[in-house]
């Protein structure tokens, strides 16, 4: 029997509930918790049931492309580009000092189940939902646009809205690579890799620097530059340029 096809009020539907179980299953948003905090000390319960929801609603609506099958193995060689900017955050981290290895685990945990939450949730469950309507381009666009939105959130866990839209523009143009991958690779198993191991880099760069920026910054409170926000959308500009690249031909 032929599975019904996904559609926009279902993929709304979904996203609805995805979204209110990560912000109702988070208590680190009345505390001074940080994003960092969040995924080193322990599972983070609402990434974890965020990603049980997704799958299961998936399953439940029997969603007809959410893309859990082998990748077209020839198509994997496009992630050359992205993996620079990994090696180069794993680069920036092992220049600093390590975290203890349970930490380690800890994060490649928490940003495993990341990446499966976000990637099921936006480059399965919302982007076949939208493309079976409105076409390929409109669905990328739309599901990209939502993504980074998400992100605004970020505000909860630094108190800082420049901050927070900065990184929402720059999960746009992450989001734009994701989608290419998911696209041209057929599959979803790329993106979510490529997405956990992304943030995995991202937060043991930080991390390996973290003790050296508290002892610099100790006694002080300094006004962060007003370009300063600026600079996690200029880095990763290229990444969304790229992925448009990927999908100049797609339709």
């Amino acid at each position: 029997m032929q599975r019904p096809a996904g559609t926009i009020g279902r993929a709304l539907l979904v996203f609805a509930g995805w979204i209110a179980i990560t912000l109702a299953a988070a208590p680190h948003l009345e505390t001074d918790e940080t994003l960092t905090d969040l995924v080193t000390h322990g599972i983070a319960r609402q990434i974890v049931l965020a990603a049980i929801f997704v799958l299961v609603a998936a399953w439940v609506f029997r969603w007809p492309d959410v893309g859990f099958r082998a990748p077209r193995w020839a198509s994997l060689g496009l992630l050359w580009f992205p993996a620079l900017y990994v090696g180069l955050m794993l680069a920036v981290a092992s220049l600093g000092t390590l975290p203890a290895s349970p930490v380690l685990w800890m994060l490649l945990l928490n940003t495993l189940f990341v990446g499966l939450s976000e990637e099921t949730m936006f480059r399965g469950v919302m982007l076949s939902g939208l493309r079976t309507r409105l076409g390929l381009r409109p669905a990328v666009a739309i599901s990209t646009v939502v993504f980074g939105v998400v992100h605004v959130l970020n505000v909860f866990l630094t108190g800082d809205l420049v901050l927070a839209v900065a990184q929402s523009f720059a999960a746009m143009a992450s989001g734009l690579l994701l989608a290419a991958i998911r696209i041209r690779t057929g599959s979803l198993w790329p993106a979510i890799g490529y997405h956990t191991v992304w943030n995995f880099a991202t937060f043991l760069a930080f991390l390996a620097h973290a003790p050296g920026m508290e002892a610099a910054t100790e006694g002080a409170a300094p006004d962060m530059p007003l370009w300063a926000p600026v600079l996690p959308v200029v880095f990763i500009l290229p990444i969304g340029l790229y992925g448009l690249y990927l999908l100049r031909n797609e339709r």
